[in-house]
């Protein structure tokens, strides 16, 4: 046997180290558990600022990670409601804002939630507006 043949019978050593290498990055990659498909459902929500005067705007951020994220929904407290659409199918990730201005003094709680095909996860901040 010539050494073209051995190079082609016998494997390197070396493609089992390059297949094990890319198993660990493909796995490394994913963003949710790969075994089950499921990622957990989290809302974190923030209010800027948390006292305003009458009809200053009020900045809510909200981050949220989920399977398949579908809406992030605002209850204002007040009567008003505010939402954003999720990124598409596969969404895992949404981060952002929505601004929302007060037309009475008082002292309202807001309540975000987060929605992805495990259910729904909400989050209370509270706004205290004084008057104009």
């Amino acid at each position: 046997m010539n050494k073209d043949q051995h190079d082609r019978a016998a494997p390197s050593r070396w493609t089992s180290i390059w297949v094990l290498a890319a198993v660990v990055l493909v796995t490394a990659g994913c963003l949710d558990n790969s075994i089950t498909g499921v990622r957990p459902l989290t809302l974190t929500l923030t209010v800027e600022p948390a006292t305003a005067a009458v009809g200053d705007s009020i900045t809510f951020r909200y981050a949220a990670t989920g399977t398949d994220l579908s809406a992030i929904r605002m209850d204002y407290g007040d009567g008003e409601t505010g939402s954003v659409p999720s990124l598409g199918a596969g969404a895992v990730d949404m981060t952002g804002l929505l601004k929302h201005a007060y037309a009475a003094a008082g002292s309202y709680v807001a309540t975000g939630t987060a929605y992805d095909n495990t259910g729904a996860l909400s989050q209370e901040v509270t706004v205290q507006i004084t008057g104009g």
